[in-house]
């Protein structure tokens, strides 16, 4: 799609949203005031997690009742990068996909990081053309039963795993995939709570979700910036979505009604893996492509050295 195309699509697209969602009505990368996010209640279900006894990963890492494979995962990739000649230059990595509270915590929240990273989250077969891009992914799971992965909730800020870490800081941007409710964002059922503080990022993010949601039936993705969530925003430097070469990246924040929907059976993270639909596909799809042109912008602005 040309500029010129893409601007005329997406100007239709705001107009129809301002009338009819309220989806960024105030045009790319802001979205219309919502509600002051309401609480989360005590001990938040499937939806998402908010009470743990645990501050940082490293505490349910040396926590002797916990077991690594079965209460919780880790599952991370990293691409291969070479320079064998002395007049190479080996690129940075562009983009890296984390899901801190995937499994049980937030559930769906591993599935759409693995899709936006271009893997199948059924055997993380890759996806889509053997030229598609491929991104470097990080992913704590909890495989705890149904209403018990809530335990296992650590704070963004509070993590400190070593291959999560050295991931983010390693890479010049970061998709930092989570879960929450309605309540907690205080917009409609599908909803999303764009953070973080890689502005052009997200305003790239934002246009794409308009697009998309002038392609797909209702109901319609219902984006909220952060400012309107703070509680969701993802701006503390210590996240790790801004724990980057650029200091700077973005939060995804799904409500469990939009999470739930990309699935045809969203009930346990075996028939997550199984049922991905066309929505999830579409979801994770217009996240890629918001990368692959912040991507082609920093290329052509020479953002790495």
């Amino acid at each position: 799609m040309t500029d010129t195309s893409r601007r005329s699509v997406l100007t239709a697209a705001l107009a129809t949203a301002a009338g009819t969602t309220g989806i960024l009505a105030a045009g790319p990368g802001t979205a219309a005031a919502a509600p002051a996010p309401a609480a989360a209640p005590a001990g938040a279900g499937a939806g998402y997690a908010t009470t743990s006894g645990y501050t940082k990963y490293s505490e349910i890492y040396q926590d002797t009742l916990r077991v690594e494979g079965t209460d919780y995962g880790r599952r991370f990739k990293r691409h291969e990068r070479v320079d064998a000649t002395f007049s190479g230059k080996a690129q940075l990595p562009g983009t890296s996909v984390i899901a801190l509270h995937g499994g049980g915590i937030e559930p769906g929240s591993s599935e759409v990081a693995l899709g936006i990273a271009g893997y199948h989250p059924k055997g993380l077969v890759p996806t889509g053309a053997a030229t598609d891009p491929r991104y470097d992914y990080w992913l704590f799971e909890g495989l705890l039963g149904a209403g018990q992965n809530g335990a296992l909730h650590v704070t963004s800020t509070g993590c400190d795993d070593y291959h999560a870490l050295g991931l983010t800081e390693g890479s010049l941007n970061v998709v930092s995939v989570h879960g929450c409710t309605a309540n907690q964002q205080g917009a409609p059922g599908y909803g999303l709570v764009l953070g973080g503080l890689n502005q052009q990022f997200k305003t790239l993010v934002a246009e794409e979700l308009v697009l998309l949601n002038s392609a797909l039936p209702a109901p319609a993705i219902v984006i909220v910036d952060s400012s309107q969530a703070p509680e969701l925003g993802g701006v503390s430097p210590n996240n790790p979505c801004n724990r980057t070469l650029l200091k700077q990246g973005v939060q995804l924040e799904l409500t469990n009604t939009l999470r739930d929907s990309l699935f045809d059976d969203p009930s346990t993270r075996t028939s997550r893996a199984n049922t991905v639909n066309a929505r999830f596909w579409a979801f994770t799809g217009a996240i890629r492509t918001a990368i692959a042109r912040l991507e082609a912008a920093q290329a052509a602005a020479k953002t790495a050295p």
